[in-house]
């Protein structure tokens, strides 16, 4: 593929998508390409806002923030015209759309900064986004049919899990432009089994806290657990729903046994628990578990989304099932060296096919293909 210039839109830089968008963008740079991000002004913590801070330094067409609101809105017209004017100033090849709203801003933003100039090329990965709304709810159906009629807009679609195309098959419908399914990737230096603190907990959950990350499932499974032994664990991130989560460890007499800790690198994070749990009642493509089985941590996970796509089913247990967790977590700490070497094998079956070279490589290796095989009316 001969060098491009690629502006990569997202409107939340904080989390799973970020680290996609930067691992993606200093993949696609260091291919010889001209790259460049537009987001929104906040990043949500300290952590993100630092990340992003590294990769405008490092990317030729820089980092430009907007203010672009999370709630649907007149907002969203403006974050458009100011997304294409950025557009017309760049010049993009390919303009690449990562969420909902990034979605939204970069594919009718390219049509707006089109009327003065040449076509850019339109590309977009739902993270799961819109994805997770019920197609009976009033929500679900708007998202569904702007994601129906946002396709005459399209030349492509990245989908980061056979789950995630087959949700957009089932609720969206069939696409009318080129699709393809390319996993999320880590690097290789994240295969290295990390050490645990003499003080680890036996379970360990890092993640967004909020209802959808399930904690409250995780808080009361380990109130089962608690009833027969000792049990502890470390909750580490932060979110909307801290306070309620903390009431509800007081209120299920765990104070002493669960602790909460501020976001943290996960690197960090995986040396306070033994068990990494991931209790979600929706899911994409979470990188929270990608990258503790790369780093040889045994995980127990709910079946949702593109996780059973990397843990075998024994890892797996229904969402919201509080029991079934318990007896997941149970299981796993008893399983003792067992248990390690599973984890241990897990990361090296994973090695190869959740890589960033294989994801920079099919995703931008689409742009092209799109543009060879005519997707341009």
């Amino acid at each position: 593929m001969p060098p491009r210039s690629i502006l990569h839109v997202l409107r939340a830089p904080r989390g799973g998508v970020l680290r996609h968008v930067d691992d993606l963008a200093r993949a696609q740079t260091s291919l010889g390409h001209r790259v460049g991000l537009v987001c929104d002004l906040d990043t949500g913590n300290q952590r993100d806002s630092e990340r992003l801070d590294a990769l405008a330094k490092d990317l030729t067409l820089g980092v430009t923030r907007i203010s672009m609101d999370r709630r649907v809105g007149l907002g969203d017209l403006k974050a458009m015209i100011e997304v294409a004017r950025v557009l017309r100033r760049i010049k993009p090849d390919v303009v690449h759309g990562h969420g909902a709203k990034g979605g939204v801003y970069a594919r009718l933003g390219a049509s707006l900064a089109d009327r003065r100039g040449r076509r850019v090329k339109r590309f977009y990965t739902a993270h799961g986004g819109s994805l997770h709304y019920d197609p009976s709810s009033l929500a679900g159906r708007f998202y569904f049919t702007v994601e129906r009629l946002l396709e005459r807009a399209t030349d492509g679609i990245v989908f980061v899990s056979r789950f995630e195309e087959d949700t957009y098959n089932n609720k969206v419908g069939m696409p009318r432009c080129a699709v393809r399914q390319v996993y999320n990737g880590l690097h290789q230096d994240d295969f290295i089994p990390c050490d645990l603190s003499v003080t680890a907990a036996d379970v360990l959950f890092l993640g967004e806290l909020r209802q959808l990350k399930g904690v409250d499932v995780l808080i009361d499974a380990l109130a089962v657990l608690n009833k027969e032994r000792v049990v502890t664990a470390a909750i580490v991130g932060g979110g909307p729903d801290r306070d309620a989560f903390v009431e509800r460890i007081a209120t299920r007499g765990l104070e002493d046994r669960i602790t909460v800790h501020a976001p943290m690198p996960a690197l960090d994070a995986f040396r306070l628990g033994r068990i990494m749990a991931v209790p979600s009642r929706a899911e994409a493509l979470p990188y929270v578990v990608l990258e503790a089985v790369a780093a040889a941590k045994p995980v127990v996970a709910s079946k949702v989304g593109g996780i059973p796509e990397i843990l075998p089913e024994n890892n797996l247990v229904l969402p919201s099932d509080v029991n079934a967790l318990a007896a997941a977590l149970g299981s796993k700490i008893d399983g003792g060296a067992s248990t390690l070497a599973a984890a241990k094998d897990l990361s090296d079956a994973i090695r190869d096919r959740f890589s960033v070279a294989a994801m920079a490589t099919g995703i931008t290796s689409f742009y092209d293909e799109a543009r060879t095989h005519g997707f341009d009316t």
